[in-house]
């Protein structure tokens, strides 16, 4: 009966690549937040591979291609909000810029499916089960570096706040992506296998799940110290008006306002730039309210250059406390807060209204903010999407800190998105992280990535938390991406040998 139903699963995706192909991509976001069908994810890959494996090697390129162009077009469509509905660009140009956009991301499945395509080997088993899961999660990996990198849509995101994300403390979001590719190995093997060669695939797929469940019963990190009480506000200041000079003091009293409210609150947090002020513009009313509330406040401010970096501008992260302290943001958005490839794309800044859009990133060393005998790793909206600069600084922090600007997503996907990257990174780190928006999904994330309380999106709110302080360090914070990046060369080796060997 299994046996009749995968052979018409096969028929199914072989006879029309790359409609499969364009389908298996749409169902991809619907895998990742806010819908959480995790499911999705290892049988939209399956059935790519199923397809991939069957194609001489330009129809696999090319459903590798219509595969990203409709996960990504999906998935990613809210930097059409951010460049139409913020960014002020015209439509049409939005539009386009949005569909070369998604083309390009579409090149990196494209690339995945050339490359195990012309690095193969003989034995099927070895192809879906090492090879293809090896250069898909390589390609991703790629993505997440090159010109600036762009995670979006990372295979492993989509699988948070299910038992197997546990693995990401060990291996980071890629190794968590390289589980997902082997499960969906294992599926495609099981569809063109036969009788006892299924046997392999599901040993595996049970030991991935087995593995999962006795690691989610074990802490590598222990409670440091006393809780915090926290008190995050999520202010809702639409983008037009936050930029705005004369309604600056109206954001500034409503701010104020909503931060009094929570007297036994330790800390008080505010999102990214959420006064439109520089440092040096601050006057004497903000102060005199700040010592009013008689608060330390972790807020996000424009900081101007000085000295030799007069010119320079950055986007910072400042606790106004009796030992105050500043964190300047390292990494960058492309477009939002600097022009990349000015001397080509310069043109396009004349159809952005994107306030500060010509920062400076930070480059120096930047140590933990210190607060009531904690240590606290600061983050800034874009940085928490990257694995490597959150390990750097969650490395000597008790807990994560992430000051966001929501407001840029709209009502898209966005903001649920970042999120679940989020909780990934509280669980590669296991530290509890604190995540203050503007505008969408203030909240508390526990050392295991679980939302312990979160806000509604576009709901003015404050968000009283009370966090514990974590100290000890995971895998991942140990090794970082070097036991991902060993185990996928060995993955690689098989079919590198084989393509040698009958050269």
């Amino acid at each position: 009966m299994f046996a009749s139903l995968f052979e018409v699963l096969e028929k199914v995706l072989t006879r029309r690549p790359l409609l499969s192909g364009f389908l298996l991509g749409l169902s991809v976001p619907f895998a990742f937040a806010p819908f959480y069908w995790f499911w999705l994810m290892p049988c939209a890959l399956a059935g790519l591979f199923v397809i991939q494996y069957r194609l001489p090697v330009r129809l696999a390129i090319k459903s590798g291609f219509v595969f990203g162009f409709a996960a990504f077009g999906v998935g990613a469509s809210w930097v059409y909000v951010s460049l139409h509905t913020f960014g002020g660009m015209p439509m049409l140009l939005a539009g386009f810029c949005v569909v070369v956009f998604v083309g390009i991301l579409s090149l990196y499945p494209a690339l995945a499916a050339l490359l195990y395509n012309r690095i193969s080997h003989s034995n099927i088993q070895i192809q879906l089960l090492c090879i293809m899961p090896a250069f898909w999660v390589l390609i991703e990996v790629v993505r997440n570096y090159l010109f600036g990198g762009f995670p979006w849509l990372e295979t492993g995101y989509s699988q948070s706040g299910i038992f197997l994300d546990v693995y990401a403390s060990i291996t980071g979001v890629h190794g968590l992506s390289l589980i997902v590719a082997i499960q969906a190995g294992c599926l495609a093997s099981i569809c063109l296998c036969k009788g006892k060669n299924c046997l392999i695939p599901v040993v595996i797929l049970m030991m991935i799940i087995i593995g999962g469940k006795l690691l989610s019963w074990h802490d590598w990190t222990q409670p440091r110290g006393d809780t915090i009480n926290v008190a995050m506000v999520q202010s809702v200041i639409p983008i037009e008006t936050k930029w705005n000079p004369e309604k600056r003091k109206y954001i500034l009293d409503k701010y104020f306002r909503l931060s009094s409210q929570f007297n036994d609150a330790e800390l008080i947090i505010w999102p990214e730039a959420a006064i439109a002020s520089s440092l040096d513009q601050l006057d004497a009313d903000f102060f005199e309210q700040l010592q009013r509330l008689n608060k330390p406040l972790l807020a996000g401010f424009v900081e101007r250059g000085y000295g030799e970096k007069i010119n320079d501008s950055y986007n910072a992260a400042v606790l106004f406390a009796e030992e105050p302290d500043i964190y300047r943001k390292r990494h960058l958005v492309p477009f939002g807060e600097y022009m990349p490839l000015r001397f080509m794309l310069d043109p396009i800044t004349h159809y952005l209204n994107i306030p500060n859009s010509s920062m400076s990133p930070w480059n120096e060393f930047q140590s933990p903010m210190y607060f009531a005998g904690h240590r606290l790793g600061i983050g800034i909206c874009f940085e928490e999407a990257f694995p490597a600069d959150m390990r750097n600084i969650a490395k000597d922090a008790d807990v994560l800190i992430n000051l966001s600007e929501d407001g840029w997503f709209g009502r898209s996907l966005g903001p649920h998105q970042r999120l679940q990257m989020a909780q990934i990174r509280a669980i590669e780190t296991g530290r509890p992280s604190l995540r203050s928006s503007n505008t969408a999904l203030t909240s508390l994330i526990d050392h295991k990535g679980r939302i312990v309380k979160i806000t509604k999106s576009h709901v003015e709110e404050v968000l009283q938390v009370i966090v514990q302080p974590r100290q000890g360090l995971t895998p991942y914070m140990r090794y970082g991406d070097f036991l991902v990046f060993l185990i996928l060369a060995v993955m690689c080796l098989p079919g590198a040998f084989s393509r040698w060997r009958f050269r």
